[in-house]
């Protein structure tokens, strides 16, 4: 019985490790690690006998992945903090360039640019190239931060289907803990009976 309750902990452990992985490249070494473990522990009237340091190093596995998992998801929201203080200043950036663009509208047909007398509409078209390249640069940044928003939307995704996968797991587990625990009081009652 010590040994179903051992397994059945391990796996518990395992599984749960397994679910909470949301890399599919770190899933699939805990797989391989969880096969290795079966196959090379040990048979007990067809039970697996697991050592209870390869579920501890496994374990320690899992909170390590976990651990830089949440730390990509730290610096991806770290990441989308900094663009939208960049999108931010770029936008106050056009408006104040737009502002100056139309104070300049309002000014002379001839314009004084570092010393050089200079047409209203070359100067336009120099603030008109401005702002197309702050245009540009803001939809770069747009891009940007909307492709790390799906991203981050994405990990918090899997982070919640895989919470409620676990949390499935759990109360089935729990279930069948149950289960078993009365089965093994029945058959204690059954075995007392007979003894008596």
């Amino acid at each position: 019985m010590r040994i179903k309750n051992l397994l059945f902990v391990g796996l518990f452990f395992v599984l749960a490790q397994t679910f909470a992985q949301t890399d599919l490249h770190v899933a699939d070494t805990i797989d391989k690690q969880f096969t290795n473990i079966l196959e090379t522990s040990n048979n007990f009237q067809g039970h697996k006998v697991v050592k209870t340091y390869k579920i501890t190093d496994l374990q320690k596995f899992k909170r390590t992945q976990i651990g830089e998992l949440e730390e990509r998801i730290s610096g991806l929201n770290e990441e989308i903090k900094n663009q939208n203080e960049e999108l931010d200043r770029n936008k106050k950036e056009l408006n104040d360039l737009e502002a100056e663009l139309n104070h300049v509208n309002q000014t002379k047909d001839e314009l004084s640019l570092l010393g050089m007398s200079i047409s209203k509409g070359a100067y336009q078209k120099i603030m008109i190239g401005i702002i197309i390249v702050l245009i540009l640069i803001l939809v770069v940044l747009v891009y940007r931060f909307r492709n790390s928003k799906v991203i981050t939307q994405t990990a918090r995704k899997n982070l919640d289907d895989t919470e409620r996968e676990f949390e499935e797991y759990r109360q089935k587990a729990l279930e069948t803990q149950q289960r078993l625990g009365r089965e093994l009081q029945d058959e204690r009652n059954r075995n007392s009976s007979f003894k008596s």
